[in-house]
């Protein structure tokens, strides 16, 4: 029994040290993985940059000359963009602060394509009877310009100050696997052979490499191709892998689902917000003209009641899709919850909001002249504008528009039964 205990002692000792390096080990390719992922960060923030100049300047090219092959800088740093956002969704989905400064400068960006693509009638601007007219969309998309700046400005200065930690964390790890691995383990593996023949070395590794992957999955960062074994370990690295694959497609789809209404598939409420309070400002700055049209459905709760739910998502669709055909492109239409909608007019459209709701309303017509229909579409609507001189916020806004789309509703209902 003592000789059995003396023998134990070397086995002992070199699977202790054999857990201290294991767990240096772990904790210097954590550390590794982490700079990797910081110098990544820093690396597609300053991409979304170049995207957005490439972007830029081709789109001036073309207005300049008009020549569809000046487009090649825009068309390639658009599609790079969309590809760069999806990198730095994945690489800083664990970081609330930066996937909140990333959503900003998502939309900011999304505005600055919308506000490039304004540029592309004017081609080429020699030959446009007002060049005066484009300075107003130039100034636009410089604003956002100077807001993008800034918010990758302090994602990168927040990134540079991690990836310090980092190198520090990185820098003592290896120290540490510095002491273990060259000092501690030979003379435990000296002890250890006296007595020890056979080691599972193999087991260990892959045992290692399925906790690699469960720190990976951890921190959000891609997996190792798990082993094609048949036993419980093979089974278990298999099971880590398609689950953390599952994770991220359900995130991802959280995410395109959480800015758009499934109905309608127009922005909802919260895809809205921001993006309004955004024109505001631009709009507070510029002196551009700004309305929102505040629209509700007439009659819901008695299509609901008489003819079903499902009807009156029906309803509630077909409302959506006169809206769509009814204003610009360049208009921003939401639906912001049960049956009422909002749509931001900016420009030409904001000065003739009065002239888009009487189109709105032909189209309503239009709609109910149909035969065989079930229920008549009715929409009440009311248009707020934005003074520059007493700038407001969005909620305020929308608050004054929706009084008066209930003053439109009585004057109706003064008129017809009420529904």
């Amino acid at each position: 029994m003592k000789i059995m205990a003396l023998l134990a002692v070397p086995v002992i000792l070199l699977v202790a040290l054999v857990g201290v390096a294991f767990r240096a080990e772990r904790n210097t390719t954590q550390s590794l993985g982490l700079v990797e992922h910081s110098y990544q960060v820093k690396e597609v923030l300053g991409l979304v940059f170049d995207d957005l100049v490439s972007a830029e300047t081709g789109m001036r090219g073309y207005l300049l000359t008009g020549k569809e092959q000046f487009l090649t800088p825009y068309t390639d740093g658009t599609a790079a963009l969309r590809n760069d956002f999806a990198r730095l969704t994945f690489l800083t989905k664990s970081d609330p602060d930066q996937v909140r400064r990333l959503s900003d400068l998502h939309l900011l960006s999304s505005e600055r394509i919308r506000v490039l693509e304004q540029l592309r009638p004017f081609a080429p601007i020699t030959k446009v009877r007002d060049p005066d007219g484009v300075e107003p969309i130039l100034e636009d998309g410089r604003a956002i310009m100077d807001e993008v700046r800034s918010i990758l400005s302090g994602m990168t200065a927040d990134e540079a100050q991690r990836l310090g930690l980092r190198q520090q964390a990185l820098a003592a790890s290896r120290h540490q696997v510095f002491l273990v691995e060259i000092v501690g383990l030979p003379v435990g593996v000296l002890l250890a052979l006296a007595s020890v023949f056979v080691f599972p070395r193999r087991l260990a590794r892959r045992l290692s490499a399925i906790e690699r992957n469960a720190g990976r999955l951890e921190e959000s960062l891609p997996l190792e191709a798990p082993e094609d074994g048949q036993d419980e370990i093979g089974h278990l690295s298999r099971v880590l892998s398609e689950s953390a694959e599952r994770i991220v497609a359900l995130q991802d789809d959280l995410r395109r689902a959480a800015a758009i209404d499934p109905l309608t598939h127009l922005n909802n409420r919260r895809g809205f917000m921001p993006i309004a309070e955004h024109q505001l400002r631009i709009a507070a700055r510029t002196r551009e003209p700004v309305a929102l049209v505040f629209v509700d459905v007439d009659g819901l709760k008695h299509v609901n009641d008489t003819l079903g739910h499902a009807v009156g998502d029906t309803l509630i669709a077909e409302a959506a899709v006169v809206l769509r055909t009814t204003f610009r492109a360049s208009d921003l239409p939401a639906r912001m919850g049960g049956d009422e909608f909002c749509i931001l007019l900016r420009g030409d459209s904001a000065t003739s909001a009065e002239r888009a709701v009487e189109r709105l309303q032909a189209a309503v017509a239009d709609a109910n002249a149909q035969e065989g229909r079930a229920f008549e579409l009715s929409l009440s609507v009311g248009i707020a504008r934005f003074n520059p001189d007493e700038p407001v916020s969005i909620d305020r806004l929308i608050e004054e528009a929706d009084g008066l789309m209930y003053s439109h509703k009585r004057a109706k209902r003064g008129l017809e039964p009420a529904v």
